[in-house]
């Protein structure tokens, strides 16, 4: 399949067959994976004074098959129980409802929760996530799960298909989106989609619009922690390349380079939780 360029969105998407959003099953799921001692943790550092989880308590929430309107009080409730120990939810819905996918983007904002979308298997034609999908099972964050995934204030993952949404973009679907700081481009393809057509966006272009932390999140996480030196980064690379050909100055520059932005990485994570453990402490149902 060649990249294709529709209703405005930037060059490196693929048109794909309506057959992969039909070959799933149509029951929606909203699942739970128990807190790990990672998450512990994680909380425990930036949030000393946060108590042990409660029995039963979320680090992770799954939303698969087809998004129902009952999905939104499952998700709250897990949510209301885990409290600040929730942290991600993994978003493998094949579509569903639109009204219901906005309410459900709505909470994952307010309460600060990052999205993880299918990673793509070349080899598989489909997606994979762990936790979310089984093996065989076409494994993609389509449709209305898209507006899910997009409001995560940290997003990741990349097999993400994008198709027509009862009422196209409508002004509503479009204020969600801008809320979630999406680019116009994203509603304008959605609105252009035929009823048949769907859209897989590239890697290339999620990394380039959306993922990683919010933008206005990420402004403040930066003005705590600094901000990665591109120059740096390129050079890291270069040098992890290397493997065996690298210099013993090489290894040096190198370890300084992983320290310090192990050491970003590390702070920009601690920040995140700390906001959403002080989020979470007066939650907006």
């Amino acid at each position: 399949m060649a990249a294709f360029r529709f209703g405005g969105l930037i060059a490196g998407a693929l048109v794909v067959g309506a057959a992969l959003l039909t070959s799933v099953p149509a029951a929606s799921a909203v699942r739970c994976l128990p807190v790990t001692a990672r998450d512990v943790q994680r909380i425990a550092t930036v949030a000393p004074d946060v108590g042990p989880p409660a029995p039963g308590a979320c680090g992770t929430l799954v939303l698969s098959g087809e998004i129902r309107p009952e999905d939104h009080a499952a998700l709250l409730a897990l949510l209301d129980r885990s409290g600040p120990y929730a942290a991600q939810l993994l978003t493998a819905a094949t579509g569903g409802n639109t009204t219901d996918a906005l309410r459900i983007g709505q909470l994952v904002r307010e309460r600060m929760l990052a999205t993880m979308a299918p990673l793509y298997r070349p080899d598989r034609a489909t997606g994979v996530l762990p936790g979310a999908c089984t093996p065989g099972q076409e494994c993609a964050c389509a449709g209305a799960c898209f507006l899910v995934w997009a409001a995560g204030i940290e997003r990741h993952g990349d097999h993400v298909l994008l198709h027509q949404l009862p009422g196209g973009a409508d002004p509503t679907v479009r204020a969600h989106l801008a809320d979630m700081e999406v680019p116009p481009a994203y509603a304008d393809t959605i609105a252009a989609l035929g009823p048949k057509a769907v859209l897989a966006v590239s890697a290339e272009r999620l990394e380039a619009d959306l993922k990683g932390p919010a933008p206005s999140l990420g402004a403040r996480v930066d003005a705590v922690c600094g901000t990665y030196d591109e120059a740096e980064r390129i050079d890291r690379l270069a040098l992890r390349a290397k493997g065996s050909r690298r210099t013993p100055a090489d290894g040096q520059r190198l370890a300084l380079l992983e320290e310090k932005i192990t050491a970003l990485d590390r702070c920009r994570a601690d920040t995140l939780t700390g906001e959403r453990v002080r989020r979470r402490r007066t939650p907006i149902h």
